[in-house]
């Protein structure tokens, strides 16, 4: 359906089995990274989306991106790019280095879980505003049950293995 916006590369080659290890430890070199709307870059600045494509293109596991909506994302489409580009889990059964697909008024935000009850994610408004700015960055925090409550969604990156 939104095939025509999306940046496909050739597809990648694995040198080695990538795991849910290798997906948390990945996303934690996010940690700290700005908020920056469409943004993919570690460090410089990136959105929740940009967080998950970022750890996907630093382990071979795709090279697709999307880069065309706005700041507050259409849930149907993005819903409809996760349930193209990644396996949908039912929620009984996500694993650490699962997405989650999150609401807070609508469906619209994406974080990773990881193996210590914990969820990594990038959003515009996670650290308090000064005059004027936003403050959001990568942070890491525990998935209370205000975040588990938020949760639509699970999905999976493909050709992850276990391990």
């Amino acid at each position: 359906m939104y095939q025509d916006k999306i940046t496909s590369l050739d597809s990648p080659t694995q040198s080695k089995m990538v795991t849910e290890k290798d997906v948390i430890a990945e996303a934690r070199t996010w940690i700290d990274t700005p908020f920056l709307h469409q943004g993919r870059i570690k460090g410089r600045g990136a959105d929740c989306v940009g967080l998950i494509i970022g750890v996907a293109h630093a382990l071979n596991l795709t090279q697709w991106d999307y880069r065309a909506y706005n700041r507050q994302p259409l849930p149907t489409m993005m819903k409809s790019l996760l349930d193209e580009q990644m396996e949908k889990i039912d929620l009984k059964e996500m694993l650490p280095g699962d997405i989650l697909y999150l609401a807070f008024t609508q469906p619209q935000h994406l974080a990773l879980l990881t193996f210590d009850n914990t969820i990594i994610h990038i959003n515009q408004r996670i650290a308090p505003r000064k005059r004027g700015e936003l403050m959001g960055r990568c942070v890491e925090h525990i998935l209370n049950d205000t975040w588990r409550q938020r949760i639509v969604g699970v999905y999976r990156y493909r050709g992850l293995s276990s391990g």
